[in-house]
């Protein structure tokens, strides 16, 4: 019943996240595998590490929400943000979680 249920989701009806990054390798590693636990298979993800992102790639990928941990002030999105930290906290995690649910609720 499970296995029918995973063939027949519909992926465009999911968020797309898109995770944006910057910092060294390995801390980056660990955030990567550390997203794919949190997020689960209920959302689109996307990563992208050391490159600040663009209002057009954000577009084009069709990103529901981007999380970054770098501060951009002169792109505006046509979706929504959310700056987390440097490293990000249990705060900006329990955020980022609130705002996927409240996504998948819509």
């Amino acid at each position: 019943m499970f296995t029918l249920y995973a063939k027949n989701k519909d992926v465009d009806s999911m968020p797309h996240i898109l995770f944006s990054f910057d910092g060294k390798t390995a801390y980056l590693n660990y955030l990567h595998m550390f997203m794919e636990n949190f997020m689960g298979g209920n959302t689109k993800v996307t990563f992208s590490y050391n490159k600040h992102i663009t209002n057009e790639l954000a577009n084009e990928l069709g990103v529901d929400l981007i999380v970054k941990n770098y501060k951009e002030t002169s792109e505006q999105f046509d979706c929504q943000t959310y700056k987390t930290s440097r490293h990000p906290t249990t705060k900006d995690w329990d955020t980022i979680y609130h705002i996927i649910l409240a996504m998948q609720s819509t």
